[in-house]
């Protein structure tokens, strides 16, 4: 389902090339957050009528250049 994460640009790629809105953040305390950086988990918006939870650390983090 969802390929890889792009926390800074709330951005979620899936496996079969839609790239969607992450729509909530959230700390490592359960709350709503702003900050990418400090945000372990979010919402992806699919479709109108589907989002999917996301456990961010279950995607390795790439360099960034």
């Amino acid at each position: 389902m969802i390929e890889a994460i792009n926390r800074r640009q709330r951005l979620a790629l899936t496996d079969d090339g839609q790239i969607c809105e992450i729509t909530n953040l959230f700390d490592s305390e359960g709350e709503e957050t702003n900050d990418y950086a400090l945000a372990v988990a979010g919402v992806v918006k699919i479709s109108e009528t589907c989002w999917v939870a996301v456990d961010f650390a279950l995607y390795v983090p790439q360099r960034e250049h």
